[in-house]
């Protein structure tokens, strides 16, 4: 890049880092008072699960019963997202259910979120920050290409976990379906970054990888917009539809991380940071696979396991440090092979 054109580019990188890191600290600080109203549905509206104990459950609604209204309104008519609204601890909303042949009504007062999503809620806010200062970082410091790259994989990261503000019942629907493309543009733009890294994969010559990664990309943008068009017929199964595309490229990852790095010799690891990077995974993705095995494989809770994601941010340090490494590199051989003051050049 240009000196120029790379100056305006790290302002902007900068200015939308930070644009994303107000949005989701004024979503977290804004809804630490909000209640919980202790139940969710699902497409068909009816309640599924139910918190022990929580507002729901101690107004007298049942796991089966299917939600009519909530604060007067037909769910129906609430937009997607909504009908979890967000409101003040104590608030009391009257909601209305069929349980069998029978309509009932209650007052529900929401509660103060259970201790497990409070702690959920704070560790993921602090992962997504780390995502956004170690990705700026390493755009900051290295300003290459491959630095540009996972900045825009660490903001589309961070852009997918932050809740943001709550912006009202009919906002509800477009925020949660942008923070669903984030969350598959950040699957896509790793999956780039692995093609990239520690060389060029020869699959990116031919182009047509771009494009698929753009068209599927373009596709999720379609399914939420017809989501919205047509809710709430859609309401969570296009989610799960399209969370499905993250899979063929998360799961590529699994080969191409550890195959890249067993190929180099030590002294590509180093150069090429593979070694950093392949830290990075282990430290940062290790544990809570792990945890995954030993709690569903085995029934076993792992004590402190509600903090064990909190590692995840290992990932964006020494993925930013492994490209900030690489620019080092590269400027020593840039120095290195440029002709010094004096030096005679061949005719």
């Amino acid at each position: 890049m240009k000196t120029g054109n790379a100056r305006m580019t790290k302002r902007v990188m900068a200015v939308l880092a930070g644009s994303v890191a107000v949005w989701g600290v004024a979503g977290f600080a804004l809804g630490w008072g909000h209640g919980y109203p202790g139940f969710f549905y699902g497409p068909g509206y009816t309640i599924q699960t139910l918190t022990e104990g929580g507002a729901a459950e101690a107004a007298g609604v049942l796991e089966g019963d299917r939600v009519l209204t909530m604060n007067g309104s037909l769910v129906e008519s609430l937009p997607m997202q909504s009908r979890q609204s967000q409101r003040p601890i104590g608030a009391t909303v009257p909601v209305s259910v069929q349980r069998g042949g029978e309509i009932l009504s209650f007052d529900l007062t929401y509660q103060p979120l259970p201790a497990n999503r409070r702690i959920r809620q704070v560790r993921s806010h602090v992962v997504n920050l780390a995502f956004l200062s170690f990705g700026l970082w390493a755009f900051l410091s290295a300003g290459t290409p491959l630095a540009l790259l996972l900045l825009g994989f660490c903001l589309a990261r961070a852009m997918a976990g932050f809740p943001g503000p709550h912006l009202g019942p009919q906002w509800e629907g477009l925020a949660a379906n942008l923070q669903l493309l984030a969350m598959i543009g950040s699957a896509f733009l790793l999956l780039r970054f692995f093609l990239e890294v520690p060389r060029p994969a020869a699959i990116l010559r031919r182009g047509k990888i771009q494009k698929i990664l753009w068209g599927g990309l373009a596709f999720s943008g379609l399914v939420c917009l017809a989501e919205l068009l047509v809710h709430p017929t859609l309401y969570l199964i296009s989610g799960f539809l399209l969370l499905g595309l993250t899979l063929p490229a998360y799961l590529p990852l699994l080969v191409l991380v550890p195959r890249s790095w067993i190929r180099c010799t030590p002294e590509e690891r180093r150069e090429t940071g593979m070694n950093l990077i392949m830290l990075g995974f282990l430290v940062g993705y290790g544990p809570g696979i792990i945890r995954l095995i030993v709690e569903n494989l085995f029934g076993l809770a792992i004590p402190g396991s509600d903090f064990i994601p909190l590692v995840e941010v290992a990932v964006p340090l020494f993925l930013a440090s492994a490209v900030i490494r690489r620019g080092v590199t590269r400027r020593e051989r840039e120095a290195d092979s440029a002709p010094r003051e004096g030096e005679l050049q061949p005719a």
